[in-house]
């Protein structure tokens, strides 16, 4: 029996307009299609996409395809097709993960247990771990284990989109105890587009984790630059006290050690003074646009066939009729 309690929404991205990607949204669908009632996919595709892109997935049901701007990178996409997504579960995949997991027992698990689901590799290197230390200082859960499929139920996606940084968040969901976190294992070896794509996909990962600790990091820098400026200014005190009650002096040292302190004050000021402010201005500019979707192109509607099952007739273009229910029944019948 299929489930019709709740809406799915299926977001992929990184796909190709051919005989491949299309048999990959077909097998997608198909699964959804015989586990869940109500259901959808969303597709990101380019913003030069032509005709090519419709004819090559006219065949998958309830598709939407979401035109987005050129040059948004995997991560903003993930972003963008999750906000668009009004399923219950939401689920966000790269197109070469689709066949090596069980995508609706992910989902299944994920509404069951209220928790986001991430597909899990089964391996991973020296390098991966030291990702791992950085992505957890600066507050995410990095493990070169997670794969990029994720299942997300709706109160926790809402919950992520709110997150300063919900395109890290949505990779790797941030370091919270009110956020469970489940893995479910592949079926096979997903393979990334060869060693270099997984090179340059792991330099981006470096550059955003590195990125988005500069908060904990001009945390840090704050923190050092007042117990500076504090130092500094209990030792200009200690100068002048020396300078008053005690004599003799060493020529030059009163004013050599009220240069040293006075420039320790001023450093640290400065440091805690600049620190502050560029946290100031990262909290300000936390929010990012949302006019990423050029065209919405699809014909869907995950509700048909409620009309038979309510016993209702419904003309294409006209109003629905009630007739099946209130006419009175043909005695001839």
């Amino acid at each position: 029996m299929l489930r019709d309690d709740i809406l799915i929404s299926a977001c992929v991205y990184n796909i190709s307009p051919d005989a491949q990607g299309a048999g990959t949204l077909e097998r997608l669908a198909q699964n959804l299609g015989g586990t869940f009632r109500y259901w959808e996919i969303l597709l990101a595709i380019p913003a030069d996409a032509g005709e090519v892109w419709i004819q090559a997935f006219h065949g998958v049901p309830n598709l939407r395809l979401l035109r987005l701007r050129q040059g948004l990178g995997s991560y903003r996409q993930r972003t963008v097709l999750a906000t668009e997504a009004i399923g219950d579960v939401v689920l966000i995949a790269s197109a070469d993960e689709l066949d090596v997991l069980d995508i609706c027992g992910m989902i299944l698990d994920g509404h069951r247990m209220n928790s986001i689901v991430i597909g899990d590799r089964g391996k991973s290197t020296l390098l991966d771990a030291v990702f791992g230390v950085a992505g957890n200082s600066s507050g995410f859960h990095v493990n070169a284990r997670f794969m990029q499929t994720i299942a997300l139920p709706r109160g926790l996606l809402t919950r992520i989109l709110n997150h300063p940084e919900q395109q890290l968040a949505l990779r790797f969901p941030p370091r919270d105890h009110s956020i469970p976190i489940e893995l479910y294992r592949s079926q096979a070896n997903s393979s990334p587009r060869g060693h270099r794509h997984k090179l340059n996909s792991r330099l981006q990962l470096a550059q955003r984790l590195i990125v988005s600790s500069s908060p904990n990091v001009l945390l840090a820098l704050s923190i050092a630059s007042a117990f500076t400026a504090l130092g500094g200014l209990i030792f200009l005190i200690y100068v002048v006290l020396v300078w008053i009650f005690h004599t003799p002096i060493q020529p030059g040292w009163v004013t050599t050690s009220a240069a040293l302190a006075g420039s320790a004050t001023f450093m640290g000021l400065v440091g805690l003074g600049l620190s502050t402010g560029m946290q100031k201005i990262i909290n300000l500019l936390g929010h990012e646009e949302r006019d990423d979707i050029l065209e919405e192109i699809g014909n869907i509607n995950v509700y048909s066939g409620i009309n038979q099952d309510l016993n209702v007739h419904y003309d294409r273009g006209g109003a629905a009729s009630m007739g099946a229910i209130l006419a009175p029944a043909d005695p001839k019948a």
